[in-house]
């Protein structure tokens, strides 16, 4: 309630004269800014906390203040400013108009699909993944006995039931080794191959690595999809900015005395 009051108690003290209209929630003078012009102003005014509507009536009422007084005292005919008002209306508009000529930009699937092939090293994986196994055998008998049937074999798929394993535990996406005791760096371990068996923990085991993505691969265009229409869109707006631009100097005769300064 003291927020609603504080609000009610600065259009008092700030406002010359307040009309009796519904929709106007500040008046300074005949400087009015209504619930419609708050709208626009300000996305989601209705849902704001109080305290942040506050602040922002607050904001609004000090900068119109400062702005009539700054044309009470002539700061507007002053020559530096004349200049200054005239290149930020420019830059207003102009950057109003880039911004209505690239909003206009649609982009689909097929765009972002051509995005992801022309530039794959936007899609990077970004760091090592592997998958595999730890196997945990019953005893160093067991370890030796089956290190010894599967290290001439050239590719182990997965670990079968066996009579000699007392655990396999599998692993997904590790970045790092799962056991350090087995193997520090995974990039020095084989795939499909099983690692010759270590007493970690008193317990024999190997390790099997099934899978490697590497940094320098490409994500699959599904995972990226949303990303890649992203960067999509973004490099059709900046070409169709720039046709713009080239077809306005086309229309428009544009002329240039520059020189470039002696010694630079």
């Amino acid at each position: 309630m003291w927020r609603v009051l504080l609000v009610f108690c600065l259009c008092l003290f700030a406002c010359d004269s307040l009309e009796k209209k519904s929709d106007v929630v500040v008046q300074i003078g005949e400087t009015q800014l209504t619930k419609a012009m708050l709208g626009e102003m300000v996305v989601g005014w209705d849902s704001l906390k109080a305290e942040d509507q506050v602040a922002f009536l607050q904001a609004w009422v000090d900068e119109e203040l400062l702005y009539r007084e700054a044309l009470a005292r002539g700061l507007d005919k002053r020559p530096e400013m004349k200049q200054t008002l005239i290149q930020a209306r420019k830059k207003i508009l102009a950057d109003r108009l880039s911004s209505e000529v690239a909003d206009s930009v649609v982009a689909s699937e097929k765009d972002a699909r051509a995005y992801y092939e022309a530039h794959p090293e936007k899609f990077l994986i970004g760091e090592h993944a592997w998958g595999g196994a730890v196997v945990a055998f019953k005893s160093k008998k067991h370890a030796a006995a089956f290190y010894k049937e599967h290290k001439k074999l050239k590719s182990l798929e997965k670990v079968k039931d066996d009579a000699k394993v007392r655990k396999v535990t599998e692993f997904e996406n590790a970045a790092a080794s799962p056991d350090s005791c087995l193997a520090g760096d995974l990039r020095k371990v084989p795939l499909n191959r099983v690692t010759e068996p270590r007493e970690c923990g008193k317990v024999f085991k190997s390790l099997v690595l099934f899978s490697h993505t590497d940094s320098a691969e490409v994500r699959p265009f599904e995972e990226v999809q949303t990303e890649a229409l992203a960067f999509a869109k973004a490099e059709k707006r900046k070409k169709k900015l720039e046709a713009f631009r080239l077809d306005l100097k086309k229309r428009t005769p544009v002329f240039s005395d520059w020189k470039q300064p002696a010694g630079k």
